[in-house]
């Protein structure tokens, strides 16, 4: 199937502040993003089939994300189900639904599915997962296995496209080969420098901002936008160093629209930062500074 190389986004109550519909050419899943504040208007959404997965994330500023990974099965898409939330993750602050236009996920395959995805979310480390009980795994044939494997993969590459991060591990590059001292990234006309340090990623002052903001950015980039609005200059330069939980959200900051920061942040050498392993430049870049 591969990595999705499009995203369908639908807006459907006209901005990115509501909810969002996405699909992607070549696959039959659909994936909804739906804010607290508007979970209300769930039953609304003709295309969510009664059996599906439902992902509660707490989204934190400043820090990881909480996830919670919940199956569906049908008869119970309602509303109440926020009722039962546990209470380390009660300031949840969107969902994700994950079904399929072929509506071929049974209550096996979304007990399988699941768990794939819960898994993923804890192997890669930038998350906290908070699921409670483990429901025992079915017997699934080793073929069908594999495909909701390969499906929950191009679910979390279209999740983290969208800017929800949590779910996928960075693929790891050696940085004894790259200089990864600073990243760069170049979008239409406009240049910004930042880097790593500790758990935050840095963006030098200077750096230089997309004027207009698109009907597709995120909630992060208004939000940073705004947080951050005293330290933009008429030039849309920034007049000091800012600080992002990661360089995703300093992406959509520059851009002002939802560009895939593992894709714009390079090296020097021009290697894009999706491509290395940010732990390590952490703790290389720790080891240099009680070196130096």
């Amino acid at each position: 199937m591969g990595n999705p190389q499009n995203l369908n986004l639908t807006f459907l109550d006209g901005n990115n502040k509501g909810r969002i519909e996405c699909t992607s050419p070549g696959w039959s899943g659909i994936i909804h993003i739906i804010p607290r504040s508007h979970i209300k208007q769930l039953s609304s959404l003709k295309k969510l089939s009664d059996s599906c997965i439902c992902i509660f994330i707490e989204q934190r500023i400043m820090g990881r994300p909480v996830i919670l990974v919940e199956k569906l099965d049908k008869g119970k898409k309602s509303i109440s189900m926020t009722e039962t939330v546990p209470d380390t993750i009660k300031r949840w602050t969107h969902t994700i639904f994950i079904t399929d236009r072929e509506k071929c996920l049974d209550k096996e395959y979304l007990v399988y599915l699941a768990d794939v995805l819960a898994r993923h979310a804890v192997e890669s480390g930038e998350s906290f997962v908070v699921n409670e009980t483990k429901e025992p795994l079915p017997d699934i044939p080793t073929e069908i296995m594999l495909g909701i494997n390969e499906y929950a993969e191009h679910a979390i590459k279209i999740i983290s496209l969208i800017g929800f991060t949590g779910f996928e591990t960075l693929p790891k590059l050696s940085v004894e080969t790259v200089d990864a001292k600073e990243f760069t990234m170049k979008i239409h006309g406009r240049k910004a420098v930042g880097y790593i340090s500790n758990d935050k990623f840095i963006l030098r002052k200077g750096s230089q901002l997309v004027e207009e903001t698109k009907g597709s950015c995120l909630p992060s980039c208004d939000h940073y936008r705004d947080l951050y609005e005293s330290f933009i200059s008429e030039d849309y330069e920034t007049t000091k160093n800012l600080s992002f939980p990661d360089h995703r959200a300093a992406a959509a900051f520059i851009s002002g629209s939802s560009a895939n920061g593992d894709y714009y942040w390079r090296t020097q050498d021009g290697i894009r930062i999706g491509q290395l392993d940010v732990s390590v430049i952490r703790r290389k870049r720790k080891a240099r500074a009680y070196h130096d």
